[in-house]
């Protein structure tokens, strides 16, 4: 009975740690869509000529966008990956539960 507690207490364990990691993931996502479409901007900003921005604002602007998007696309790729395991882990907990063999006791509290 103990060994199904501690393989309960370590998939429980285990989940949080990987939500943390998704929401950091989450972020990443964000800030790398943040870059992309600021990079963009500043792309077509430079090249319309509108600020009267230097050339090497372009290549910032260029860097941003594609780094921008290098960065959204594999951390989505992370955030996908996590949210599997999560999932397959919430699975085992669910059957390491069943596996106990929890009784229901008759007229106790729901």
């Amino acid at each position: 009975m103990s060994d199904a507690h501690d393989l309960i207490g370590d998939i429980e364990e285990r989940i949080e740690e990987l939500a943390e990691a998704a929401e950091r993931s989450r972020k990443l996502v964000l800030a790398g869509r943040i870059a992309a479409w600021g990079g963009a901007a500043l792309v077509v900003v430079t090249l319309t000529g509108i600020l009267g921005l230097p050339p090497t604002a372009l290549v910032v602007g260029l860097a941003g966008a594609l780094g921008g998007f290098a960065m959204a696309g594999s951390s989505s790729s992370s955030l996908d990956q996590t949210l599997a395991e999560i999932a397959d882990l919430e699975r085992k907990r669910s059957e390491a539960i069943d596996g106990i063999g929890l009784r229901v006791i008759p007229g106790g509290r729901a």
